[in-house]
């Protein structure tokens, strides 16, 4: 299990806002091997596959409609 936490400076101390467990075998699946929470829905299945995820094109990814995921 690899845990997440997201923090944010308030009052000029770290205060973390946001955590998030998610096992390692869900992430070894990911095509791209993301180590960023934010690329994980819920469920914890990856975003690759979500063609709607603006975020992998921000990070420069392209869509690749033959196969159905981000390259």
């Amino acid at each position: 299990m690899i845990k997440f936490s997201k923090a944010e400076i308030k009052d000029g101390k770290i205060e973390i806002v946001e955590t998030k467990e998610i096992d390692s075998s869900v992430i070894r699946k990911c095509p791209h091997y993301i180590l960023d929470m934010s690329h994980y829905n819920e469920d914890n299945s990856c975003k690759c596959w979500d063609k709607n995820e603006v975020i992998m094109k921000e990070w420069g990814y392209k869509w690749n409609n033959k196969k159905g995921v981000w390259e």
